[in-house]
């Protein structure tokens, strides 16, 4: 006969931790914007009450789709910020929570933003440098923006 196990033994905890982080993950993937496919660094609740990337949603509404991306019925073009889910993806990151491909693509996202923001700040002070980096990654699209030709040429 096997030995009894004791409430509370490690097999317990480790499959309790597995439900949890399995939990997380599938309430995860609810957060996850319907155009990119990835958790949204600028999350806000459309009209037909998903969850988006703010840059992307914007560019489906100006692109002139009348529908919603992810139900495909008609949609108004308000978009309201979703602070506490931009919290809830932060927290989620952050404390290991959430992690695999979908936490690091966000992580990231939002390194490649920072980088660029403090590049903005610094070629508008005059830095040559910053200002190179900055043509560059509009041109060719990296460091997270989008490629724009024009962009890039305003700061080469």
């Amino acid at each position: 006969m096997p030995p009894l196990r004791k409430r509370g033994s490690s097999d317990d905890v480790g499959e309790e931790h597995k439900r949890f982080k399995a939990t997380i993950e599938e309430n995860a993937s609810e957060l996850v914007c319907p155009i990119t496919q990835e958790l949204p660094l600028d999350p806000v609740i459309a009209e037909d009450g998903h969850v988006y990337d703010r840059a992307a949603i914007e560019r489906w509404i100006a692109k002139g789709n009348g529908k919603s991306p992810k139900t495909n019925e008609i949609m108004g073009t308000a978009l309201l910020p979703a602070l506490q889910v931009k919290n809830m993806i932060i927290s989620m990151v952050k404390s290991g929570a959430l992690s695999g491909a979908m936490a690091e693509s966000w992580q990231k996202q939002l390194h490649d933003q920072q980088c660029i923001q403090k590049c903005r700040a610094a070629a508008a002070t005059g830095d040559t440098d910053a200002m190179v980096t900055l043509a560059n990654s509009y041109l060719t699209g990296r460091c997270g923006v989008e490629k724009d030709t024009a962009k890039g040429l305003e700061w080469a």
